[in-house]
């Protein structure tokens, strides 16, 4: 697909995939192409989440919709962490796939060590 980032098409081979982890937290991805833009400029559409297990989404990485405060021609790229919504500065699809299952490990560690506790 591209030239400057091969790791695109395997962001755009994952689209529609899901995994199921052993705790009932599973993740979603979704991504296609676009036309460049400012607000798409690596014109890619993407979403990459983090459920609970009854579903609620716990952390997101997309590139939907503008940031609260941002301008309306800055790219889209953020992720979602709670309720918080923070810029996201997007590079690569590798790096966008590093960085969120980083984020994702963390917070499953994170809830690991509470499912121990009395």
């Amino acid at each position: 697909m591209s030239s400057s980032d091969f790791t695109l098409d395997l962001l755009l081979d994952m689209d529609g995939y899901v995994y199921y982890y052993p705790s009932g937290h599973w993740i979603k991805i979704a991504a296609k192409i676009m036309v460049k833009s400012n607000n798409y400029p690596y014109g890619v559409k993407y979403s990459l989440t983090l459920h609970n297990p009854s579903g609620k989404r716990i952390l997101g990485y997309d590139n939907a919709h503008l940031v609260p405060g941002d301008k309306c021609d800055s790219p889209y790229d953020h992720k979602h962490r709670g309720e918080r919504i923070l810029n996201y500065p997007y590079h690569q699809a590798g790096q966008l796939l590093k960085d969120f299952y980083q984020d994702v490990e963390q917070i499953l560690e994170f809830e690991r060590g509470y499912e121990y506790e009395i």
